[in-house]
Order: C-alpha cells, then sequence, then structure tokens
C-alpha cells in the first residue's frame, strides 16, 4: 500500500538592499509570483507550483 506523504513548507528570508532589482531576478531566476507586498520595504512571492528538491 502507497502513502503520500505530505509535501514540506520551506519559508526563506532574504535581505535584500535594492527591492525591485531584486524582485526582478528572483521571480525570473526561480520563476517565483508576488504574493503580498509590504509597501516598499518588502515582498511575500510564492513559487507557482511546489517543487520537489529531492529526487
Amino acid at each position: 500500500m502507497s502513502v503520500d506523504k505530505p509535501m514540506a513548507t520551506l519559508l526563506v528570508n532574504i535581505d535584500v538592499d535594492d527591492l525591485d532589482r531584486a524582485i526582478h531576478f528572483y521571480t525570473g531566476a526561480f520563476d517565483l509570483r508576488i504574493g503580498r507586498r509590504f509597501g516598499g520595504a518588502g515582498v511575500e512571492s510564492w513559487a507557482r507550483t511546489p517543487r520537489s528538491i529531492c529526487s
């Protein structure tokens, strides 16, 4: 009998000097999308689809 295990959640905080430049980089490099904005102080981003980091 096979039982699916729930996928773990990973939360990462990254401090950057240039928020707009960081948004451009991380959304492009990791295919993230912007979830919430916290004024000019930060953003919350999400993966478009869950990903496995292990095969």
